[in-house]
């Protein structure tokens, strides 16, 4: 049973605010984020974390995503899960 249910899109990306510039230097956007937890929901909707720069390790555990999830360029498609202990996964052969 899951607690808690996500319709609509999660999308953490680039706020495109006045930031300034050195000489010679190349600007890079990113979003820092820092301690999320998404913890057994069912995610309805898309889901962006491709520009995020994560201090600590995303807690997504329990939670199922019904459409796509990105996550600095690797992208999970429909129904993929995190929370099971790896240990307890069945290992290709």
């Amino acid at each position: 049973m899951r607690s808690c249910g996500l319709a609509g899109d999660l999308d953490i990306h680039p706020i495109d605010l006045p930031v300034e510039r050195y000489p010679g230097r190349e600007q890079t956007k990113s979003i820092v984020a820092s301690n999320i937890q998404i913890r057994d929901c069912d995610l309805l909707g898309m889901v962006n974390f491709e520009q995020a720069m994560l201090r600590e390790g995303l807690d997504i555990s329990g939670s199922i995503f019904r459409k796509e999830a990105c996550f600095k360029g690797a992208c999970m498609q429909g129904k993929a899960g995190f929370g099971a202990p790896w240990s307890s996964l069945p290992r290709a052969r």
